[in-house]
């Protein structure tokens, strides 16, 4: 009798100490993995900060045009700055080929440069900066629009009428006529299809003749 109750007693105790071991061992594990968790976070967030700190930033950028046609020269400006250095700046028309060869620019923890264009143009233009450590910023994106050439205005006299028909490489917006070469009138039932034009127009409802197109061009002027 004795033997059993000894026997009980053992397997008891035996049972309470694998429970014990057991939920120490759980909660051990838990504790483990929270902190390994936490350690994990930590240590992305300071990944993150680091890698953030070692690219330059773009903190404005200018396009003269806003994005628009122009018959005047286009200046970009991008203004930047780093925790160290600037070294260089860079811009491209396909992200392949990287150019730096901008009209004026100045180098340091903030920087500035300033790229015009001058001849006709019509491209998408993107844009970066480099820092000493070899890091690149962000590209920006951005449109630069020129174009300079003037529309080409030919008359052809039939009868009473004339017969105006130009020709443009960004297309005609306007068909304007004086009768002093100083004010200037638009004619209001002018059709625009496309790049060119063509108008019949009555002898004495003008004397001079010009057409300006989406650039803000101005055709040479034609006399009657």
């Amino acid at each position: 009798m004795k033997k059993n109750v000894f026997n009980i007693i053992c397997l008891g105790l035996s049972a309470v100490l694998i429970t014990l071991f057991s939920y120490f061992l759980y909660v051990g594990g838990i504790t483990e993995n929270i902190s390994l968790f936490l350690s994990k976070i930590k240590a992305n967030a300071n990944i993150s900060e680091n890698v953030s700190s070692n690219y330059p930033r773009i903190d404005l950028f200018v396009n003269s045009s806003g994005e628009k046609i122009t018959n005047e020269d286009l200046v970009l400006i991008v203004n930047s700055s780093d925790d160290i250095k600037i070294s260089k700046a860079e811009y491209s028309f396909d992200k392949q080929r990287w150019f730096d060869d901008f009209d004026e620019e100045t180098y340091g923890k903030e920087s500035v440069v300033k790229k015009v264009f001058r001849e006709n143009i019509d491209k998408k233009v993107y844009l970066r900066v480099t820092n000493n450590k070899g890091y690149s910023s962000y590209v920006i994106q951005t449109i630069v629009n020129v174009d300079k050439t003037k529309p080409v205005v030919n008359l052809q006299k039939k009868g009473n009428e004339v017969l105006v028909t130009a020709k443009d490489n960004v297309g005609i917006t306007q068909v304007q006529y004086s009768y002093d070469n100083l004010i200037w009138n638009d004619f209001t039932d002018v059709k625009f299809n496309g790049k060119d034009v063509t108008v019949n127009i009555l002898k004495e409802k003008a004397t001079f003749i010009r057409v300006v197109d989406k650039a803000g061009n101005i055709s040479k002027i034609k006399e009657f």
